[in-house]
């Protein structure tokens, strides 16, 4: 974008403002417009710093890139969530478009704990259990959308003075003079999981395995490394460089609040739904030795099937003509190979995207199966995972969405970036493998500092 966009969107918004009616608006709390631009999400990347909050979803097929928090729904306990949710997909579904001719879509981004019914303690703490956010500005597919949230008092002359300021106040970011950043030297980094504890509770649960008493079949245990930088964390640097190295996977930033920052690079869908059609993947086993041969591992092709199984139950529940490869490819992220089974579906009834997130999550990719069971053992150990695990993406206006496993992945706070690894714990499962194999899920972030 350069300084002539900015003429011809603020004449084309008063164009379009002069035919929009706002007399019968009072249902309605986001207001939306959209311009067609050039976008190039490095340029952007360049123009802006970490406290313009961006969000940023990005592969290589795939980028929407947003800035500053127009409006955000947050949640703090399970029946807050569950009890407010519909207000919060009324809200974006009602969004009011003043050029709606050209261009009726707009986007609400974000994510939710691993396990809802757990309160976030310790790092995160100051997390909400789920949180969205409508962004202010969203670059998208060569568009420009600018969005305002309104709660009262709607007239057509507050919603065209705002407009014209945001459309001001974006120009001013993206071509003031960018202050040069303080550069943050990474200090240390250190296991917050000791490998004994870690191999503790994966023998414990090897001897479960063992006596046969227990229908466990899958855990997922997981682990945390602490990174301390000596100032505020150079969020957007790594982000380009997850971006750079691993762009077959979905990269994330996502801004929990000015200080606090999830930031990942996942190779998983749990679950995308357009109009009726939904789609899955089930992803499991890791190979990163390269040594053997991948697809026919006892161990890794049994940790697939489970989740296989378990997806194909959920759309058996939700959907007919389901479609799915029947023997496991393979999928790359990173220097990791995975097992992985695509599944499409048409939806045969009216759950919403998050009611049908309700039910898939977690998967025993992230989990373990049977679900309760594999969800009583994570909680006796504490992990502490919060949003680690948990689903990650977006929601448009007509309550279609896309959501990613949330893995391979940071909490930024401060100057500390907590990173999580996990690894799926059956009967065959050896406790030395299992550390290293969450080590090598841990290289990608820390190669990206």
């Amino acid at each position: 974008m350069n300084k002539k966009d900015f003429n011809s969107i603020r004449n084309e918004f008063n164009h379009q403002i002069k035919s929009f009616d706002s007399s019968e608006r009072s249902n309605q709390n986001i207001f939306s417009i959209c311009f067609e631009i050039e976008n190039d999400l490095n340029k952007t990347l360049n123009r802006i710093s970490s406290k313009h909050q961006p969000i940023v979803f990005s592969s290589s097929n795939f980028s929407a890139f947003s800035i500053v928090k127009e409006h955000s729904f947050s949640f703090y306990n399970e029946y807050d969530y569950k009890s407010q949710k519909d207000e919060l997909l009324k809200s974006i579904s009602n969004t009011c478009f003043i050029n709606d001719k050209k261009n009726n879509k707009t986007f609400i981004f974000g994510g939710f704990n691993f396990d809802l019914s757990e309160s976030n303690t310790d790092i995160w703490n100051d997390v909400p259990i789920a949180n969205f956010i409508l962004p202010r500005y969203t670059f998208i597919n060569s568009k420009l959308i600018v969005n305002i949230f309104l709660d009262d008092g709607i007239t057509i002359e507050k919603i065209k003075s705002l407009f014209l300021k945001y459309i001001d106040d974006l120009e001013l970011i993206l071509f003031a003079r960018k202050n040069k950043d303080i550069k943050s030297e990474l200090l240390d980094v250190s296991n917050l999981t000791s490998h004994d504890s870690h191999h503790k509770k994966i023998t414990n649960l090897l001897d479960i395995f063992k006596t046969g008493n227990s229908d466990l079949i899958k855990v997922v245990f997981s682990r945390i490394k602490k990174v301390s930088f000596s100032d505020n964390l150079p969020l957007l640097d790594i982000y380009k460089n997850l971006l750079n190295k691993n762009d077959n996977s979905m990269n994330f930033l996502y801004p929990v609040s000015s200080k606090i920052n999830i930031i990942g690079s996942t190779p998983e869908l749990i679950l995308s739904k357009l109009n009726h059609n939904i789609e899955s993947e089930s992803i499991a086993g890791s190979n990163y030795s390269k040594n053997n041969d991948f697809t026919s591992d006892e161990k890794e092709v049994i940790e697939q099937k489970i989740v296989t199984d378990y997806i194909i139950d959920f759309l058996n529940e939700n959907s007919d003509n389901i479609a799915y490869n029947k023997k496991p490819k393979i999928k790359k992220s990173s220097d990791i190979e995975h097992l992985y089974t695509s599944f499409s579906a048409d939806l045969v009834n009216d759950k919403n995207i998050l009611d049908l997130l309700g039910e898939i999550h977690p998967t025993p990719a992230i989990g373990g199966y049977p679900k309760d069971k594999a969800f009583d053992m994570i909680r006796k150990y504490k992990e502490n995972r919060g949003w680690y695990g948990g689903p990650i993406g977006w929601i448009d206006n007509n309550l279609d969405g896309r959501f990613y496993l949330n893995i391979r992945s940071g909490l930024g706070i401060n100057e500390n970036l907590y990173l999580f690894s996990g690894s799926g714990i059956t009967e065959k499962s050896n406790a030395d493998n299992e550390w290293d194999e969450t080590e090598e899920k841990f290289k990608l972030m820390l190669e990206s500092l």
